[in-house]
């Protein structure tokens, strides 16, 4: 499909550096970035804070194992 030609040429970009995690369980970490970093932007956060706070969040999710505890941790994280 060609895109609209009202958006024909821009591009939304950005990168953020994250410190590494060692060990833990991945699942659902690339889940718990796209539904930060959407929830970002939907609330007006300028791209960098949006992908900082969802890299932040995705990371956390590595200590958990699974999904056991995941919402009150993300929960206290987002509300602190």
């Amino acid at each position: 499909t060609q895109p609209r030609p009202e958006t024909r040429g821009r591009r939304l970009t950005g990168s953020v550096t994250m410190p590494a995690r060692q060990g833990g369980d991945p699942t659902g970490c690339g889940d718990v970035w796209g539904a930060a970093f959407f929830a970002g932007c939907l609330s007006g956060d300028p791209l960098p804070v949006a992908m900082r706070t969802a890299g932040r969040l995705a990371a956390r999710n590595v200590e958990c194992q699974g999904a056991d505890g995941l919402f009150d941790i993300l929960h206290n994280e987002v509300m602190s």
